[in-house]
């Protein structure tokens, strides 16, 4: 009985000993659990961030590399941004119903693992899907944003490929592209659009293609240089890079990106209508990030607005480089060689 009595005993003894956490001390241990929560969240985040910018930059130079095998068959040229041009073509040069409009991402697409494009020949709307890495940016959810057609890849090619501010050099090597003068700059063109319909301005002409019928020969592999300094495609709500130029005084005077968006398609969130200055960094407010860069032929190019200088975006360069850049030195890469 004693034996009992002793070990009933030394039970209460050992279970007095044991004692449960104070409430000072469970409140210091969630304070310590907040503080590293508040340090390792923005560190992870950073991490995720950086991570996603990889896999698109690791997109970006794929497609560069389908930029070459695309030239390669086809003379040299460059794929058009789209052709015939942002619908079908009038009189004098009048494509038939059923004629495609073929955009730079599926004449790519055939180098991309993808099979054949084929078209409805009644409608010309495409039958085939694109290849998967065209809409593969980590940072571009096309179905939680409700896109209506899947032309918004993520990806735009850039408008401006053969445009040099203030170089002075004329533009050659190209085919269907509007040259001549605009906001009084003699190295204005757009490359890469063939117009539905064009009237040129006084001192402005076109080239029509002489590859009416197929999406080849908007502008010459080999005559953008330097190439490493040429911006061919990159991150954009729309399927083109295109900016807005201002010849006003202050700080509206200059290039800037594109807002709000023109084309009602692009959700009003996104901010910009082409370009995604914003997509892998920028401020929680996207508007921030808009603004542009001065056109003065000084070739410095100051920001003149806003701070686009905030935002980061991934881009492909003519010589297969692909770089993270912000707002303000991606507005001078798209304008000018001299950045």
């Amino acid at each position: 009985m004693s034996n009992v009595d002793d070990t009933s005993s030394s039970i209460r003894r050992r279970a007095s000993m044991i004692r449960g956490f104070t409430l000072v001390e469970l409140l210091v241990v969630i304070g310590i659990i907040a503080v590293l929560v508040g340090v390792l969240l923005p560190a992870l985040s950073k991490a995720r961030r950086t991570a996603q910018s990889a896999a698109c930059l690791s997109n970006l130079r794929q497609i560069g590399q389908a930029y070459y095998m695309c030239a390669g068959a086809k003379k040299g040229y460059l794929p058009f941004c789209a052709f015939p041009g942002w619908g079908l073509r009038t009189a004098p040069v009048s494509d038939p119903a059923g004629t495609p409009i073929i955009h730079w991402f599926e004449a790519l697409s055939p180098y991309l693992g993808t099979k054949v494009m084929e078209y409805d020949t009644t409608t010309g709307q495409r039958l085939t899907p694109y290849a998967k890495v065209l809409s593969g940016c980590p940072n571009w959810d096309r179905d939680q944003m409700s896109l209506v057609g899947d032309a918004f890849c993520g990806y735009g090619q850039n408008l401006y490929m053969q445009m040099d501010v203030g170089s002075g050099k004329t533009v050659s090597g190209s085919e269907g592209t509007i040259k001549g003068t605009a906001y009084g700059e003699s190295t204005y063109v757009i490359t890469g659009m063939m117009p539905a319909v064009f009237t040129p301005a006084p001192g402005q002409g076109t080239n029509v293609p002489s590859t009416v019928g197929g999406a080849v020969g908007a502008v010459r592999l080999d005559k953008l240089r330097p190439s490493a300094k040429s911006l061919l495609n990159g991150d954009s709500n729309n399927w083109f890079i295109f900016l807005q130029k201002s010849t006003g005084l202050g700080g509206d005077r200059g290039w800037h990106w594109v807002h709000p968006p023109y084309n009602s398609n692009v959700p009003a969130q996104l901010v910009f209508d082409s370009g995604a200055p914003n997509r892998h960094n920028g401020p929680a407010n996207p508007l921030e990030c808009t603004g542009g860069v001065d056109y003065s032929p000084s070739g410095n190019f100051p920001v003149t607005s806003g701070k686009p200088q905030l935002g980061r975006a991934n881009y492909l360069f003519g010589d297969g480089h692909v770089e993270s850049l912000t707002g303000d030195v991606a507005l001078r890469a798209l304008i000018t060689r001299n950045w």
